[in-house]
This record gives structure tokens, sequence and C-alpha cells, in this order.
């Protein structure tokens, strides 16, 4: 078979790759795209694109400080704003938001990365195996990553959407020796996301080292190889001296706010109580796995990384070491590069208390996925192949695994129905069903495909299995992507008028209210506040509004807002409810702690007594004069 009839042998399967991964696509955002009020919650950090059309908006800005998070230059009547942690991906947002809307722009992003991921991971499968291999591959990848919450998400479109793509670009680069392409993507990390810069030059790395019989490790330093890999890191050096830079307060590029006095600024990371549980970003919720410092940051990417293991599990017992041998040697690179950097990060938060590497989960999560994802992809085909005998020569192992499964299912139902609060009997089953879903959907996948490209003619009766196992494995598909994949916030119907009416005030307002309107309005209403439930900022502030808000005294209410500027309060009534003061759960710490604190003794609240501008349900929006 010549090289075009190859070509041609090959294009119906990548096509119908792609097409497959654009339905996965469209299947995680269509209520995102059917509501622009759904969306995935750190987009709200980016509301300052609206700039790009007015730039008279967040004249006061307390969440994002000019010249310290935000970059703002002019060239004549350009005035250009730009993340230099993220200068790639804040221009790219930047430029679009003057043709389509930011909102959109983030939904649409998906459509345009999980193909260009798909068409790499099939041509690198099949470069490694055969088309059938590339196929599995890029399937996985379409599925994993589209029920994947956070680490390798696509569907937000955030600096961590492309970290998928980049890595597997690099990959497949690296490991087909184009080493041109592979060192333009290490220098492109630094323009979207800086965690994927140390784990690529490590992988890169640890490509020079070469494992022989005579001498453990020795360096092979190809010209070919090392070249571009040294110009990649001088035009590296650019992005990268420009973030520390400003971190260091060496380039002053405009002039910021006066940043407001903090309560927890000071002090170890790990005694910073916005790090700890009730905190913001708690660094542990489920030691050593879960949080910002574990290896994954939430439940869901555990989840499809034991799904992915139990999978592997299978395939060694089945395949034995030989399965070890199909994942490329640069994939284990990656693997000890994340790994690497993901404890020097563990050193510096708890070592030396900072984040000057970023916290530790960046590295492991994306890593560990995709070293996974590339396991189980490349020896699916033999597994599958292979399965049949093994079933045949192991059906006692077989029978006792089914009874192990089956006894330890009816242990955990009947001690949950003699005694139902000693265990959390309905999370457990959910956590087993969930994975078992996760398990069987790329089985039932397999069946199809096997079923309908097998060499013997269709009859009716594979038609018809083929057509109800398709329709089984595509149920599964949806319940498990819309349990573990990306969430949208959809507000209430209240919560969508107050933001529509808040758009409608003048553009130099500044609002203070509940932290969790106030995340949404700067992104949705344009309109500036003092703090916000995301990434709380100005601790003095939060807690000048509580006591402000819980208080019988007008003056108090006036002096908070001469204080700070504010022209309007935001507050669900529902808040000054006997039930919800005495639930105590305001706001994250060390807020709490002080608010509740405060409260002792307090009643009879003005604020709900005066008359608002805006009401809907129990929202309402006050003006303070």
């Amino acid at each position: 078979m010549d090289v075009r009839q190859a070509k041609k042998k090959q294009t119906p399967l990548l096509l119908l790759a792609v097409i497959i991964s654009l339905l996965v696509s469209l299947l995680v955002q269509l209520p995102a795209l059917t509501d622009k009020y759904r969306i995935i919650t750190d987009l709200q950090n980016f509301y300052w694109l609206a700039r790009a059309n007015d730039p008279t908006l967040f004249s006061t800005d307390y969440i994002y400080m000019i010249g310290q998070d935000i970059i703002m230059v002019n060239w004549g009547e350009i005035r250009l704003f730009f993340l230099p942690v993220s200068l790639g991906h804040s221009l790219l947002f930047f430029v679009t938001s003057y043709f389509l809307d930011y909102l959109w722009v983030s939904k649409i992003v998906i459509f345009v990365l999980m193909p260009i991921s798909v068409i790499y991971l099939f041509k690198l499968g099949q470069f490694l195996d055969n088309t059938q291999t590339g196929l599995t591959l890029s399937l996985f990848f379409a599925y994993f990553i589209a029920a994947s919450p956070d680490a390798l998400a696509l569907a937000h479109g955030f600096q961590r959407a492309f970290t998928a793509p980049l890595v597997i670009i690099f990959l497949y680069s690296f490991i087909k020796q184009q080493y041109i392409l592979t060192a333009t993507i290490i220098f492109v990390s630094t323009l979207f996301y800086f965690p994927l810069f140390p784990i690529m030059v490590l992988t890169y790395g640890l490509g020079f080292c070469s494992i022989g019989s005579s001498f453990p490790i020795s360096l092979q330093l190809d010209r070919h190889k090392l070249l571009p890999f040294i110009i990649s890191l001088a035009f590296s050096v650019v992005p990268i001296a420009l973030v520390f830079a400003m971190n260091w307060d060496v380039i002053d590029f405009s002039k910021p706010l006066e940043p407001l006095p903090n309560l927890s600024s000071n002090g170890s990371l790990v005694d910073n109580p916005h790090f700890q549980t009730g905190g913001y970003v708690p660094l542990f919720f489920a030691f050593p796995f879960l949080g910002q410092a574990g290896l994954f940051d939430t439940g869901g990417d555990a989840l499809n990384f034991l799904t992915l293991m139990i999978l592997s599990g299978f395939m060694l017992i089945v395949l034995g070491r030989a399965s070890l041998t199909n994942l490329p040697v640069s994939v284990w690179y990656l693997l000890v590069a994340g790994l690497t950097m993901y404890v020097l990060a563990i050193i510096f938060v708890f070592g030396l208390s900072s984040l000057v590497i970023y916290l530790p989960s960046r590295y492991s999560r994306a890593t560990l996925l995709v070293a996974i994802l590339f396991f189980v992809g490349l020896n699916w085909v033999e597994f599958v192949m292979a399965l049949p005998q093994w079933l045949s020569k192991n059906h006692r192992i077989i029978r006792l695994f089914l009874f192990s499964v089956i006894t330890f299912v009816l242990v955990i139902f009947f001690v949950g129905w003699l005694s139902p609060f000693s265990l959390p009997v309905l999370p457990m089953f959910f956590l087993i069903g969930v994975i078992v879903m996760g398990v069987l959907i790329p089985f039932g996948g397999t069946i199809v495909f096997w079923l309908v490209t097998s060499n013997q003619p269709l009859s009716r009766y594979k038609i018809v299995l083929a057509i109800f196992i398709a329709l089984i494995t595509i149920f599964m598909m949806v319940i498990h992507i819309h349990i573990v994949g990306p969430q949208t916030i959809n507000p209430t119907k209240p919560e969508r008028d107050l933001y529509e009416f808040v758009a409608l005030l003048p553009k130099g307002a500044l609002l203070a209210g509940e932290p969790k309107f106030m995340t949404n309005i700067p992104l949705f209403s344009k309109r500036s506040v003092l703090f916000r439930g995301l990434h709380p900022k100005n601790d003095y502030a939060i807690l000048d509004f509580f006591t402000a808000k819980y208080t019988n005294s007008p003056n108090e209410i006036t002096d908070f807002c001469k204080k700070y500027n504010v022209t309007y309060l935001a507050v669900d009534v529902e808040t000054f409810n006997p039930s919800y003061l005495a639930e105590g759960d305001f706001f994250y710490e060390p807020y709490n702690s002080y608010i509740t604190e405060m409260l002792v003794g307090k009643t009879n609240f003005i604020l709900p007594n005066r008359p608002p501008i805006f009401q809907s349900d129990s929202l309402r929006v006050i003006p303070c004069n």
C-alpha cells in the first residue's frame, strides 16, 4: 500500500474522531451557548476586557489594580491591556473582544482546541502503532477531557484550557524529533500558561539523557536537538523577565490604585487563614490528594484519574509489563518532570512560604492525567483484542472478582440499611456508580466499533445490537460528563434582574454588597465593586461592609460609604433572618469569625428598612445617599 492509499484509508477515521470530539464539545458547552449567564466560575477574572470597547469603565478598580495585576500601555489612541503572567492568552482575548464579546470568545475556544488536540493525537497514535490506536487515543482524550472539571478542561477558555493542546503538540513533535516545533511550543507556553514552561524544559532536558549498558546515564548533545532548545530558552527570557519585573516592582507601567490594607497578608502561607479549612483556597481538603497543594484540585479530576487507573490495572493484568513499553519514553519524562515540579512547589509552599513557582497542583494534575491517558489510549486496541482469550483462560479469577464485588456492594447496602447514619452510604454508591460508568463507556464504544467494522457482513441482529449499545453508551457518557465535567454558574431570576439593573447605573458607580453577587457584577454589569466572593481582597473593607450592613445606626452606613466612595449597596434581606444569623455562615475565613463575633448582641438592623431603588424577590439595591 503506497502513501496515498494509506492516507485515504486513515482520513475517514480521522474525520470521525474530529466529528465525535466536536459533538462531545457541543454537549459540554450547550448550556453556556444558550445562556450568556452560564459561565465557568473563573471567567469573572476577565471582566476588565470590557475596556477594549469602553476605556471609561472601571475607573475605580479595587479587584485588579492597574500596574500590579494588569499592564496598561498607551500607544497614541490605542490602549492595550494584558496580563504579564499570560501575555499571549490575554492579548488574544483582548484583540478578539473588539469583534466578539469576550464572554462568547471563552465559550467557543473549545471548538478550536479540541479538534487540534484530536488531530495531533490521532497522528501520534498512528505513528507509534496504527490507525486504530490513533483513533482510540484521540477519542479517549475527547471523552475524558470533556469530563474534566478543572485540570485539562477546554471548556472554560482560560489559560489552563491551553495546557492539554500545548502538551500534546509538544509530545508529538518531541517524539517525532521535530525539535524546532518542540522548542517553539516551549516558548509559547510562557505566553499562555507559565507552569507548563518548567515541565517542558525538564522533559526536553531529560531527552538529552541516554541510558546505556556500560554507564547508567550519559548525555547526548545532538546539535540539531540542542540549538532549538537554547534558542527557545533565550526567547522565553523576555516574558519571564516581564513577570518578575512586575512582581518585584522593577517596572511601573502605570499608577496603581492605593491598595487597601489586609488582615492576612503577613505571616506564612501555612498559617494564612485564606489557605486553611474554611478559607477561600484551602491547601488541602482531602489530604494528601485534593486541594491546592494536593495532587488534584478537585474530586472530579481525582475520579477521572481513578477511572483511568482501573482501566490501566486491567491492561497490566491482561498484557503484563509489555503494556508499559508501549508508553513512549517522552511521556515518562513528562511524568517525572511534573512530579519534580510538584515536589519543588511543595517545598516552596511549606518550607519557604512562597507561591513564586505556583501552587503544587498546577504541575501534578495535568501531567498525571496526560500520562495515564496516553497509557490507556496506546494500549487499548491490543488490550481489547487480547481480552477474550485471557477471559477464557482465567474464568475462575473472573468469578472470584465478580463474587468479591457483589459481596462488597451487599455489605455496604446492609450496613447502611441497618445503621443508615454510620456510613455515607449514598455518596459511596454515587462515587462507585460514577467510576463504573467511566470504565464501561470505553468498552461500549469499542464494542460498537468492532460490530460495525468487522469483516463479517452486518446482519439485522448486529445492527440492532450496535444501536442499542451505542444508545446506552451515549446515555452513560452524557450522565458522566454532566456529573463530573465543567460546571457553569446558573444565576437565579432575581440575580439576573440585579445584573441587568446594575448595568444601567452610571459608569462611575461603585457597589458594595453580598460577596457572591458582587463577583458577577463586573463581568455581567460592567460596573466596579469594592470586593467580591471570588479571590477576596481588601480585608478591612469587607469587614467594614458587614459592620455597616448589620448596624442599627444610620451614621455607620453613611461613614462606610464615604470612607470607600461607595455609591450603592446591594443586599439580600434573607440574610437578616434569625435563622440565617444563627447558622453563622457569612463568608470565608478569617472574615467569618470576625463577623460572627461582631454580631453578638446585635438586633434591629435598619438596612432592610431603607427604601431601595431596585428590588427583585429578596435582592435590593439601596443608594448610599
